[in-house]
């Protein structure tokens, strides 16, 4: 949901509260992420407890920067920043063509 809407920050603010109160959540605190931002970070961890998804949200706005996967072995393998979003009324040119 934070990924693909423009919820309002009310909205943002609630589902972040509500990442809490799911169990074995950690917070890791302030992050890093490949992309270079910086912002408050929750881990939902293997049962090892190593890190298996960790989100990274901006702590003012509680706007989704970016999430990084890890193996069972705790390297990372996948991981996405958002840099940049915003709200159009119609699709970019590039992503209506079909060459």
């Amino acid at each position: 949901m934070l990924r693909e809407s423009d919820a309002p920050p009310a909205i943002r603010a609630a589902l972040y509260r509500a990442v809490a109160l799911i169990p074995h959540v950690q917070l890791l605190g302030m992050r890093t992420d490949p992309a270079g931002q910086t912002g408050l970070a929750v881990d939902f961890p293997y049962p090892s407890g190593k890190p298996q998804s960790v989100l990274i949200f901006d702590q003012r706005t509680v706007k989704l920067l970016g999430e990084e996967d890890y193996g069972s072995d705790g390297a990372l393998t996948y991981w996405t920043a958002y840099l940049r979003s915003k709200i159009v009324s119609k699709l970019p040119h590039y992503l209506l063509s079909r060459d």
